[in-house]
């Protein structure tokens, strides 16, 4: 799966330490399930790919987890990190 948990250490966190890229690109969202499919669309469209692409989920109570984690399930260089009251 393409989404770690920011208070586990190991796995997806261990690779997003490890990601080497030119640019890093974070999205926040907080109960934006209807907007974050047109942010991620977006972002993966770009034709550069040398990319980390992180989503920032503060507590979202909505689908934004179900939505974010469908469209980013088997890419190696986007990250979700689900944190409740960053």
């Amino acid at each position: 799966m393409t989404k770690y948990n920011s208070n586990k250490e190991g796995g997806r966190m261990k690779d997003l330490r490890e990601a080497k890229s030119r640019i890093t690109i974070v999205t926040p969202t907080y109960n934006r399930g209807e907007l974050i499919r047109g942010t991620i669309n977006s972002v993966l469209a770009q034709d550069y790919k040398d990319y980390v692409y992180i989503i920032l989920d503060d507590g979202s109570s909505d689908d934004t987890r179900e939505i974010v984690e469908s469209m980013i399930d088997g890419k190696d260089n986007c990250f979700y990190v689900y944190h409740e009251n960053m």
